[in-house]
């Protein structure tokens, strides 16, 4: 399945079912609007690929716009690899990708996610690792029952997480690296038990910690804690590793007084 007049060639995996996975060029300047019905009913994962060249010079691909009716027939998509794009915007019509598991927007220059994106109830990993522009999550992102891992190291413009974030309860692994502009956890953030990686090194405008966090009984590294800066920490933090031996925690270097 070769699309060459549109920058389109099949990604050669040994793994995967034939035809059921695109890359982009890095060459393209804009993604097709349609697909064959061939490739809509056998397209598994959907990715954009960089030039050598481009990556070492950390170059975004040219693409800033996603067509809507791109998404309308990819209902078997289940791994979209959207990053390192110019794309500051997704179509609503993306939470119609129902049986997607993997997405990854990190490093492009999203903004925003459309609300329709918390349709996605079969998503397991969302990436948003250096999305610079990020400025916040859909406030019903308590929806994504199947999310397991979210990322948003260096997400710098981000000022708070949605409260719905504690309702995530089949989270493992939370990034938080680099969110200068975070403040505080919500309250009641010890609701995802599942919880077992935690990041926060270089948060460095954080003032509390909720004690909730005491609560998470799985949790197996902590990262970036500060106990100067976060007071009663050192409690929970004491309190954490009682009920789980395994704990493990690091202090980043930016963190410590």
């Amino acid at each position: 399945m070769v699309l060459p007049d549109e920058g389109w060639s099949r990604f050669h995996n040994p793994t995967a079912m034939p035809s059921s996975t695109l890359t982009l060029d890095s060459r393209a300047s804009a993604f097709p609007t349609t697909f064959s019905a061939e490739v809509n009913n056998k397209l598994r994962t959907l990715s954009l690929h960089r030039e050598e060249a481009m990556v070492l010079k950390q170059q975004p691909c040219q693409i800033t716009g996603i067509p809507t009716a791109m998404f309308a027939n990819l209902t078997h998509l289940r791994i979209l690899h959207l990053g390192a794009t110019r794309i500051q915007q997704l179509p609503h019509i993306v939470g119609k990708l129902l049986n997607l598991r993997y997405f990854n927007l990190s490093q492009s220059q999203i903004q925003a996610l459309p609300a329709s994106s918390c349709n996605l109830r079969n998503l397991r990993v969302l990436n948003f690792a250096w999305c610079e522009k990020l400025r916040k999550l859909p406030e019903r992102i308590h929806n994504l029952k199947s999310l397991q891992i979210l990322k948003l190291p260096f997400c710098a413009r981000l000022r708070r997480l949605p409260k719905s974030i504690i309702s995530l309860v089949n989270l493992q692994e939370l990034d938080l690296e680099g969110c200068h502009g975070l403040v505080e956890l919500p309250e009641d953030f010890g609701n995802p038990r599942m919880l077992t990686n935690l990041n926060m090194i270089r948060c460095d405008s954080w003032t509390r910690m909720p004690n909730e966090l005491e609560h998470m009984h799985n949790l197996q590294i902590l990262s970036g804690y500060s106990i100067s800066t976060l007071g009663s920490i050192g409690d929970v933090i004491s309190n954490l590793r009682w009920s789980s031996r395994n704990l493990i925690c690091e202090t980043s270097k930016s963190s410590q007084t």
